[in-house]
Protein backbone atom coordinates (compact mmCIF):
# COMPACT_ATOMS: atom_id res chain seq x y z
CA UNK A 1 0.00 0.00 0.00
CA UNK A 2 0.88 3.51 -0.53
CA UNK A 3 0.99 5.70 2.90
CA UNK A 4 -0.01 9.19 2.82
CA UNK A 5 1.80 11.82 4.01
CA UNK A 6 -1.24 12.87 6.09
CA UNK A 7 -2.20 11.50 8.87
CA UNK A 8 -4.43 8.51 7.86
CA UNK A 9 -6.60 6.04 9.09
CA UNK A 10 -7.43 2.43 7.89
CA UNK A 11 -9.67 0.00 9.59
CA UNK A 12 -8.44 -3.68 9.43
CA UNK A 13 -11.46 -6.54 9.98
CA UNK A 14 -9.66 -9.46 10.27
CA UNK A 15 -12.87 -11.83 10.19
CA UNK A 16 -13.50 -10.17 6.28
CA UNK A 17 -10.25 -10.36 4.91
CA UNK A 18 -10.96 -13.40 2.54
CA UNK A 19 -14.84 -12.62 2.04
CA UNK A 20 -13.07 -9.22 0.74
CA UNK A 21 -10.98 -10.78 -1.57
CA UNK A 22 -13.51 -12.87 -3.29
CA UNK A 23 -15.20 -9.63 -4.07
CA UNK A 24 -12.55 -8.09 -5.15
CA UNK A 25 -10.46 -10.13 -7.54
CA UNK A 26 -7.95 -8.72 -9.36
CA UNK A 27 -8.46 -8.65 -12.68
CA UNK A 28 -5.96 -9.14 -15.76
CA UNK A 29 -5.12 -6.03 -18.13
CA UNK A 30 -6.74 -6.72 -21.41
CA UNK A 31 -4.91 -5.98 -24.87
CA UNK A 32 -6.07 -2.84 -26.23
CA UNK A 33 -8.26 -3.31 -28.99
CA UNK A 34 -9.82 -0.23 -31.77
CA UNK A 35 -13.68 -0.17 -32.09
CA UNK A 36 -14.10 0.25 -35.67
CA UNK A 37 -16.73 2.67 -35.24
CA UNK A 38 -14.57 5.28 -33.86
CA UNK A 39 -11.44 4.82 -36.54
CA UNK A 40 -10.91 4.79 -40.29
CA UNK A 41 -10.70 1.64 -40.86
CA UNK A 42 -10.49 -0.22 -44.53
CA UNK A 43 -9.67 -3.49 -45.51
CA UNK A 44 -6.38 -4.64 -46.99
CA UNK A 45 -4.68 -7.39 -49.07
CA UNK A 46 -0.79 -8.40 -48.45
CA UNK A 47 1.63 -6.29 -50.67
CA UNK A 48 5.02 -8.09 -50.44
CA UNK A 49 6.26 -11.29 -50.43
CA UNK A 50 9.06 -11.30 -48.20
CA UNK A 51 10.29 -14.86 -47.83
CA UNK A 52 9.07 -17.85 -49.73
CA UNK A 53 10.31 -21.41 -48.96
CA UNK A 54 8.05 -24.53 -50.92
CA UNK A 55 8.48 -27.74 -49.63
CA UNK A 56 7.52 -30.76 -52.19
CA UNK A 57 4.03 -32.53 -53.03
CA UNK A 58 3.11 -35.76 -51.06
CA UNK A 59 5.26 -38.16 -53.29
CA UNK A 60 8.60 -35.98 -53.16
CA UNK A 61 8.33 -34.50 -56.13
CA UNK A 62 8.85 -30.52 -56.71
CA UNK A 63 5.11 -28.33 -57.36
CA UNK A 64 4.35 -27.28 -60.88
CA UNK A 65 5.59 -24.05 -61.63
CA UNK A 66 2.29 -22.65 -62.04
CA UNK A 67 1.65 -23.12 -58.74
CA UNK A 68 5.03 -21.78 -57.42
CA UNK A 69 4.84 -18.03 -57.89
CA UNK A 70 4.56 -16.27 -54.45
CA UNK A 71 3.10 -13.83 -55.56
CA UNK A 72 -0.61 -15.42 -56.20
CA UNK A 73 -0.67 -14.93 -52.37
CA UNK A 74 -0.80 -11.05 -52.75
CA UNK A 75 -3.68 -8.78 -53.55
CA UNK A 76 -7.43 -9.39 -53.37
CA UNK A 77 -8.26 -13.63 -53.13
CA UNK A 78 -10.20 -14.60 -55.92
CA UNK A 79 -11.71 -17.55 -54.05
CA UNK A 80 -12.40 -19.81 -57.18
CA UNK A 81 -11.15 -23.12 -58.37
CA UNK A 82 -8.75 -21.20 -60.97
CA UNK A 83 -4.87 -21.53 -60.59
CA UNK A 84 -4.34 -18.03 -59.45
CA UNK A 85 -2.66 -19.16 -56.18
CA UNK A 86 0.44 -20.19 -54.49
CA UNK A 87 1.20 -24.27 -53.42
CA UNK A 88 3.60 -24.28 -50.37
CA UNK A 89 4.34 -27.87 -50.52
CA UNK A 90 4.62 -29.90 -47.76
CA UNK A 91 6.36 -28.01 -44.80
CA UNK A 92 6.84 -25.17 -47.00
CA UNK A 93 6.22 -21.32 -45.53
CA UNK A 94 5.55 -17.80 -46.93
CA UNK A 95 5.76 -14.50 -45.27
CA UNK A 96 3.67 -12.01 -46.42
CA UNK A 97 3.75 -7.84 -45.77
CA UNK A 98 1.17 -5.44 -45.68
CA UNK A 99 2.17 -1.45 -46.53
CA UNK A 100 -0.74 -0.76 -44.08
CA UNK A 101 -0.88 -2.80 -40.85
CA UNK A 102 -3.68 -5.31 -39.64
CA UNK A 103 -4.81 -3.49 -36.34
CA UNK A 104 -6.15 -5.42 -34.04
CA UNK A 105 -10.48 -5.19 -33.81
CA UNK A 106 -13.15 -6.49 -31.45
CA UNK A 107 -13.45 -9.98 -33.38
CA UNK A 108 -11.09 -11.66 -35.71
CA UNK A 109 -8.44 -9.04 -37.27
CA UNK A 110 -7.78 -11.17 -40.66
CA UNK A 111 -8.73 -14.01 -43.09
CA UNK A 112 -6.89 -16.57 -44.83
CA UNK A 113 -8.45 -17.60 -48.22
CA UNK A 114 -7.53 -21.38 -48.87
CA UNK A 115 -7.98 -23.08 -52.65
CA UNK A 116 -9.44 -26.87 -52.85
CA UNK A 117 -10.86 -27.92 -55.97
CA UNK A 118 -14.61 -28.22 -55.54
CA UNK A 119 -14.94 -27.11 -51.84
CA UNK A 120 -14.62 -30.28 -50.03
CA UNK A 121 -15.00 -30.36 -46.11
CA UNK A 122 -11.96 -30.35 -43.74
CA UNK A 123 -12.70 -34.06 -43.08
CA UNK A 124 -12.78 -35.00 -47.30
CA UNK A 125 -9.42 -32.52 -47.38
CA UNK A 126 -7.45 -32.26 -44.41
CA UNK A 127 -4.91 -29.00 -45.99
CA UNK A 128 -3.62 -26.96 -42.42
CA UNK A 129 -1.20 -24.68 -41.63
CA UNK A 130 0.21 -22.70 -39.15
CA UNK A 131 -0.47 -18.94 -38.96
CA UNK A 132 2.04 -16.59 -37.26
CA UNK A 133 1.99 -12.36 -36.70
CA UNK A 134 4.86 -10.28 -36.64
CA UNK A 135 5.14 -6.26 -36.15
CA UNK A 136 9.02 -6.34 -37.38
CA UNK A 137 9.05 -9.20 -39.69
CA UNK A 138 11.46 -10.70 -36.47
CA UNK A 139 9.61 -11.71 -33.42
CA UNK A 140 6.46 -14.16 -34.06
CA UNK A 141 3.68 -14.58 -32.38
CA UNK A 142 1.59 -17.62 -33.25
CA UNK A 143 -2.25 -17.15 -33.97
CA UNK A 144 -3.29 -20.78 -34.35
CA UNK A 145 -3.67 -23.49 -37.06
CA UNK A 146 -6.58 -23.50 -39.76
CA UNK A 147 -7.78 -26.41 -41.88
CA UNK A 148 -8.40 -24.82 -45.36
CA UNK A 149 -10.03 -21.32 -44.46
CA UNK A 150 -9.31 -19.75 -41.72
CA UNK A 151 -9.83 -16.27 -39.52
CA UNK A 152 -7.51 -15.05 -36.79
CA UNK A 153 -7.32 -12.61 -33.90
CA UNK A 154 -4.17 -10.71 -33.26
CA UNK A 155 -4.32 -11.38 -29.53
CA UNK A 156 -1.87 -9.83 -27.79
CA UNK A 157 -0.63 -8.05 -30.39
CA UNK A 158 -2.22 -4.53 -30.83
CA UNK A 159 -1.17 -4.50 -35.12
CA UNK A 160 1.24 -6.89 -37.34
CA UNK A 161 2.93 -5.90 -40.73
CA UNK A 162 3.56 -9.37 -41.36
CA UNK A 163 1.81 -12.81 -41.72
CA UNK A 164 3.96 -16.00 -42.04
CA UNK A 165 1.66 -19.27 -43.20
CA UNK A 166 3.69 -22.62 -42.70
CA UNK A 167 2.40 -25.66 -44.09
CA UNK A 168 1.26 -28.30 -41.33
CA UNK A 169 -0.50 -30.49 -43.18
CA UNK A 170 0.20 -34.54 -43.01
CA UNK A 171 0.65 -36.49 -46.28
CA UNK A 172 -1.07 -39.39 -44.30
CA UNK A 173 -4.17 -38.15 -44.79
CA UNK A 174 -4.51 -37.79 -48.56
CA UNK A 175 -4.61 -40.99 -50.93
CA UNK A 176 -3.60 -39.10 -54.41
CA UNK A 177 -0.65 -36.79 -55.02
CA UNK A 178 -1.44 -33.40 -53.54
CA UNK A 179 0.81 -30.01 -52.93
CA UNK A 180 -0.22 -29.37 -49.47
CA UNK A 181 -1.63 -25.69 -48.47
CA UNK A 182 -2.58 -23.76 -51.25
CA UNK A 183 -2.81 -20.19 -50.29
CA UNK A 184 -5.33 -17.74 -52.13
CA UNK A 185 -4.68 -14.39 -50.48
CA UNK A 186 -5.46 -13.04 -46.98
CA UNK A 187 -7.99 -10.07 -46.05
CA UNK A 188 -7.49 -7.54 -43.05
CA UNK A 189 -8.91 -4.87 -41.19
CA UNK A 190 -6.63 -1.78 -41.29
CA UNK A 191 -7.44 1.33 -39.02
CA UNK A 192 -5.67 4.59 -38.70
CA UNK A 193 -4.52 5.39 -35.37
CA UNK A 194 -4.12 8.87 -34.63
CA UNK A 195 -1.49 10.88 -35.59
CA UNK A 196 1.94 12.08 -34.31
CA UNK A 197 2.72 15.87 -35.92
CA UNK A 198 5.97 17.72 -36.03
CA UNK A 199 5.87 21.30 -34.76
CA UNK A 200 8.34 23.86 -35.37
CA UNK A 201 8.44 26.55 -32.18
CA UNK A 202 10.61 29.39 -33.45
CA UNK A 203 14.23 30.15 -34.46
CA UNK A 204 16.97 31.78 -33.24
CA UNK A 205 20.29 33.10 -34.71
CA UNK A 206 21.84 33.49 -30.67
CA UNK A 207 20.92 30.97 -28.63
CA UNK A 208 22.66 31.77 -25.72
CA UNK A 209 21.60 35.67 -26.02
CA UNK A 210 24.96 36.98 -25.46
CA UNK A 211 23.64 39.55 -27.92
CA UNK A 212 26.09 38.32 -30.60
CA UNK A 213 24.86 36.46 -33.99
CA UNK A 214 25.65 33.18 -33.40
CA UNK A 215 28.46 31.45 -36.12
CA UNK A 216 30.03 28.00 -36.96
CA UNK A 217 33.07 27.16 -36.72
CA UNK A 218 33.97 28.50 -40.24
CA UNK A 219 32.37 31.98 -39.35
CA UNK A 220 28.83 31.09 -41.25
CA UNK A 221 25.66 32.04 -40.03
CA UNK A 222 24.18 29.65 -37.13
CA UNK A 223 20.70 29.30 -36.38
CA UNK A 224 18.93 27.10 -33.65
CA UNK A 225 15.28 25.64 -34.03
CA UNK A 226 13.35 24.54 -31.56
CA UNK A 227 10.80 21.68 -31.85
CA UNK A 228 7.65 20.04 -30.42
CA UNK A 229 5.28 17.69 -31.05
CA UNK A 230 1.35 16.70 -30.72
CA UNK A 231 0.74 12.65 -29.82
CA UNK A 232 -3.02 12.40 -30.46
CA UNK A 233 -2.86 9.00 -28.57
CA UNK A 234 -3.59 8.73 -25.65
CA UNK A 235 -0.14 7.00 -24.43
CA UNK A 236 3.27 7.27 -25.77
CA UNK A 237 4.06 6.43 -29.35
CA UNK A 238 7.69 4.94 -30.24
CA UNK A 239 8.81 5.93 -33.79
CA UNK A 240 12.29 5.24 -35.10
CA UNK A 241 14.66 7.49 -36.80
CA UNK A 242 14.28 6.14 -40.32
CA UNK A 243 11.83 7.03 -43.29
CA UNK A 244 8.53 8.11 -40.52
CA UNK A 245 11.26 9.98 -37.96
CA UNK A 246 13.88 12.07 -40.39
CA UNK A 247 15.15 15.41 -41.12
CA UNK A 248 16.05 16.50 -44.41
CA UNK A 249 18.40 17.40 -45.39
CA UNK A 250 21.14 14.76 -44.11
CA UNK A 251 21.69 13.74 -41.91
CA UNK A 252 18.68 12.33 -41.16
CA UNK A 253 19.45 11.79 -37.01
CA UNK A 254 19.67 14.97 -35.53
CA UNK A 255 18.71 14.06 -32.30
CA UNK A 256 15.12 14.01 -32.22
CA UNK A 257 12.91 12.39 -30.08
CA UNK A 258 11.63 8.68 -30.66
CA UNK A 259 9.38 7.94 -27.94
CA UNK A 260 6.55 10.40 -27.84
CA UNK A 261 4.43 11.15 -25.24
CA UNK A 262 0.44 12.22 -25.18
CA UNK A 263 -0.55 15.20 -25.65
CA UNK A 264 1.04 18.68 -27.15
CA UNK A 265 4.98 18.62 -25.99
CA UNK A 266 6.40 22.14 -26.35
CA UNK A 267 10.34 22.49 -26.66
CA UNK A 268 11.20 19.32 -26.61
CA UNK A 269 14.70 19.42 -28.72
CA UNK A 270 16.93 21.98 -30.64
CA UNK A 271 18.75 21.86 -33.94
CA UNK A 272 21.57 24.21 -35.18
CA UNK A 273 21.45 24.99 -38.73
CA UNK A 274 22.82 26.53 -41.70
CA UNK A 275 19.42 28.94 -41.75
CA UNK A 276 18.14 27.13 -45.16
CA UNK A 277 14.99 24.78 -45.02
CA UNK A 278 15.27 22.19 -42.52
CA UNK A 279 12.56 20.05 -42.75
CA UNK A 280 11.61 17.45 -40.20
CA UNK A 281 9.17 14.24 -41.17
CA UNK A 282 6.92 12.61 -38.99
CA UNK A 283 3.91 10.14 -39.44
CA UNK A 284 2.92 6.90 -38.59
CA UNK A 285 4.52 3.92 -40.05
CA UNK A 286 0.99 2.26 -39.49
CA UNK A 287 -0.48 3.59 -42.41
CA UNK A 288 2.46 5.57 -43.80
CA UNK A 289 1.11 9.24 -43.44
CA UNK A 290 3.91 11.60 -42.65
CA UNK A 291 3.37 15.27 -41.93
CA UNK A 292 6.28 17.61 -42.13
CA UNK A 293 7.79 21.20 -40.10
CA UNK A 294 9.66 23.21 -41.57
CA UNK A 295 12.58 25.64 -39.71
CA UNK A 296 14.50 28.31 -41.93
CA UNK A 297 16.13 31.71 -40.72
CA UNK A 298 12.70 33.60 -42.08
CA UNK A 299 10.71 31.76 -39.06
CA UNK A 300 8.91 34.56 -37.14
CA UNK A 301 9.19 33.03 -34.06
CA UNK A 302 11.53 33.64 -31.88
CA UNK A 303 13.06 31.79 -28.99
CA UNK A 304 13.14 33.41 -26.14
CA UNK A 305 13.72 33.18 -23.35
CA UNK A 306 16.33 30.37 -22.97
CA UNK A 307 15.33 27.41 -20.77
CA UNK A 308 16.28 26.95 -17.03
CA UNK A 309 17.73 24.08 -15.30
CA UNK A 310 16.29 21.16 -14.25
CA UNK A 311 17.92 19.31 -11.45
CA UNK A 312 17.62 15.74 -9.84
CA UNK A 313 17.13 15.78 -5.85
CA UNK A 314 17.95 12.29 -3.89
CA UNK A 315 15.08 12.40 -1.48
CA UNK A 316 16.56 9.67 0.95
CA UNK A 317 16.85 6.04 1.03
CA UNK A 318 15.10 3.11 3.24
CA UNK A 319 16.42 -0.06 4.63
CA UNK A 320 14.21 -2.41 3.63
CA UNK A 321 16.10 -5.08 6.40
CA UNK A 322 16.54 -7.62 4.35
CA UNK A 323 20.09 -6.34 2.56
CA UNK A 324 18.17 -3.74 -0.20
CA UNK A 325 17.40 -0.60 0.40
CA UNK A 326 14.71 1.94 -1.40
CA UNK A 327 16.29 5.34 -3.27
CA UNK A 328 13.63 8.09 -3.39
CA UNK A 329 14.27 10.80 -5.86
CA UNK A 330 12.73 14.00 -6.58
CA UNK A 331 13.40 16.96 -8.32
CA UNK A 332 13.47 20.88 -8.65
CA UNK A 333 12.49 22.28 -12.44
CA UNK A 334 13.48 25.76 -12.75
CA UNK A 335 11.02 25.98 -15.97
CA UNK A 336 7.59 27.82 -15.45
CA UNK A 337 6.23 24.91 -17.81
CA UNK A 338 6.29 21.05 -17.77
CA UNK A 339 9.54 19.98 -19.84
CA UNK A 340 10.55 16.74 -21.41
CA UNK A 341 14.01 15.14 -21.22
CA UNK A 342 13.71 11.60 -22.95
CA UNK A 343 15.87 8.56 -20.76
CA UNK A 344 19.31 8.45 -21.95
CA UNK A 345 21.61 11.14 -23.60
CA UNK A 346 20.84 13.11 -26.55
CA UNK A 347 21.30 16.69 -28.29
CA UNK A 348 18.19 17.23 -25.64
CA UNK A 349 20.01 16.28 -22.75
CA UNK A 350 20.81 13.92 -20.29
CA UNK A 351 18.27 11.78 -18.35
CA UNK A 352 20.15 8.88 -16.95
CA UNK A 353 21.03 6.51 -13.85
CA UNK A 354 24.88 4.53 -13.77
CA UNK A 355 24.75 1.60 -13.69
CA UNK A 356 21.37 1.20 -14.98
CA UNK A 357 20.61 3.96 -17.14
CA UNK A 358 16.18 3.25 -16.90
CA UNK A 359 15.81 3.29 -13.48
CA UNK A 360 12.21 4.27 -13.97
CA UNK A 361 13.08 7.87 -13.65
CA UNK A 362 10.08 10.69 -15.22
CA UNK A 363 10.65 12.22 -18.64
CA UNK A 364 7.87 14.97 -18.34
CA UNK A 365 9.19 17.09 -15.14
CA UNK A 366 6.31 19.37 -14.22
CA UNK A 367 7.16 22.90 -12.71
CA UNK A 368 8.59 23.83 -9.47
CA UNK A 369 10.12 21.06 -6.26
CA UNK A 370 8.62 17.67 -7.31
CA UNK A 371 9.35 15.55 -4.29
CA UNK A 372 9.61 11.91 -4.13
CA UNK A 373 8.65 11.96 -7.50
CA UNK A 374 10.07 7.84 -8.12
CA UNK A 375 12.00 5.01 -6.06
CA UNK A 376 13.60 2.04 -6.59
CA UNK A 377 15.38 -1.14 -5.18
CA UNK A 378 19.23 -0.96 -4.73
CA UNK A 379 21.83 -2.61 -3.05
CA UNK A 380 23.80 -0.29 -1.37
CA UNK A 381 25.88 1.26 -4.29
CA UNK A 382 26.12 4.45 -5.23
CA UNK A 383 23.75 5.21 -7.93
CA UNK A 384 23.99 8.31 -9.80
CA UNK A 385 21.10 10.21 -11.40
CA UNK A 386 22.61 12.88 -13.88
CA UNK A 387 19.91 15.09 -15.60
CA UNK A 388 19.95 18.55 -17.62
CA UNK A 389 19.53 20.17 -20.67
CA UNK A 390 22.53 20.15 -22.68
CA UNK A 391 22.49 23.67 -23.51
CA UNK A 392 21.96 24.72 -19.32
CA UNK A 393 24.39 22.03 -17.68
CA UNK A 394 23.53 18.72 -15.85
CA UNK A 395 23.07 18.30 -12.47
CA UNK A 396 24.09 14.94 -10.35
CA UNK A 397 22.14 13.44 -7.47
CA UNK A 398 23.41 10.19 -5.76
CA UNK A 399 21.58 7.76 -3.87
CA UNK A 400 23.39 5.37 -1.29
CA UNK A 401 23.09 3.67 2.43
CA UNK A 402 26.43 5.15 3.41
CA UNK A 403 27.22 7.73 6.54
CA UNK A 404 26.57 10.94 4.80
CA UNK A 405 23.32 9.66 2.95
CA UNK A 406 19.76 10.62 3.88
CA UNK A 407 17.85 8.02 5.65
CA UNK A 408 13.66 8.16 5.73
CA UNK A 409 11.92 9.06 8.38
CA UNK A 410 10.07 5.90 9.99
CA UNK A 411 6.39 5.36 9.92
CA UNK A 412 4.89 5.33 13.33
CA UNK A 413 1.57 2.65 12.93
CA UNK A 414 -0.59 3.02 16.42
CA UNK A 415 -3.74 2.18 17.30
CA UNK A 416 -7.13 4.61 17.46
CA UNK A 417 -9.56 2.19 18.70
CA UNK A 418 -10.69 -1.27 19.39
CA UNK A 419 -14.57 -1.88 19.22
CA UNK A 420 -17.02 -5.16 18.99
CA UNK A 421 -19.33 -5.49 15.70
CA UNK A 422 -22.80 -6.63 16.04
CA UNK A 423 -21.59 -10.61 15.01
CA UNK A 424 -19.55 -9.99 17.77
CA UNK A 425 -16.35 -9.92 16.39
CA UNK A 426 -13.70 -7.12 17.29
CA UNK A 427 -12.74 -4.27 14.76
CA UNK A 428 -9.68 -2.52 15.01
CA UNK A 429 -8.44 1.04 13.55
CA UNK A 430 -5.35 1.53 13.01
CA UNK A 431 -3.98 5.02 11.47
CA UNK A 432 0.39 6.29 10.80
CA UNK A 433 2.15 8.90 10.58
CA UNK A 434 4.06 9.56 7.63
CA UNK A 435 6.83 12.30 8.69
CA UNK A 436 8.47 12.11 5.03
CA UNK A 437 7.07 14.60 2.55
CA UNK A 438 6.07 12.28 0.60
CA UNK A 439 4.26 9.06 0.14
CA UNK A 440 6.44 6.15 1.32
CA UNK A 441 5.67 2.48 -0.29
CA UNK A 442 5.50 -0.32 2.29
CA UNK A 443 4.87 -3.63 0.61
CA UNK A 444 3.42 -5.97 3.35
CA UNK A 445 6.21 -7.94 4.36
CA UNK A 446 9.19 -7.43 7.52
CA UNK A 447 8.37 -4.11 7.91
CA UNK A 448 5.09 -3.66 6.86
CA UNK A 449 2.78 -7.00 8.65
CA UNK A 450 0.52 -7.96 11.55
CA UNK A 451 1.12 -10.36 14.55
CA UNK A 452 -0.51 -13.12 15.20
CA UNK A 453 -0.93 -14.08 11.68
CA UNK A 454 -1.54 -13.51 8.93
CA UNK A 455 0.64 -10.66 8.20
CA UNK A 456 -1.28 -9.61 5.59
CA UNK A 457 -4.87 -7.64 6.58
CA UNK A 458 -5.46 -5.79 4.19
CA UNK A 459 -3.14 -2.81 5.65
Amino acid sequence: MCLKSLRQFIQVIAVACLFLLELYPVQALAQEQVDVQDQDCHSVNADAVVSFAQGLRSNGSSVATDRSNPAQALGAPQNDDTVNFVSLGFGGEIVVGFNNAITNVSGDDFSLVETSFGNPSCEQYRERAEVSASQDGVTWTVLGTTCQDGSFDLGALGWAKYIKVVDVSDSGDFSGTVDGFDVDGLVGVSCDRERVRPVLECVTDDANEDGIPDTDAGGNPLYTARFGYLNENSSPVTVPVGNFNKFSPAPQDRGQTITFLPGRQVGVFDVPFNGNNLVWTLGNPLNGRTRTSTANKNFQNKCTPPRKKVKPVFECYLDKGNGTYAAYFGYLNENSVPVTIPVGTSAIGTNKFTPLENSGQPEVFEPGRVRGAFSFDFNGDNQVWTLGYSDTGTRTATASNGERATQCSSIYPFASCIRRGPDGNFRASFGYSNPNLFDITLPVGSLNSFSPAPENRGQ
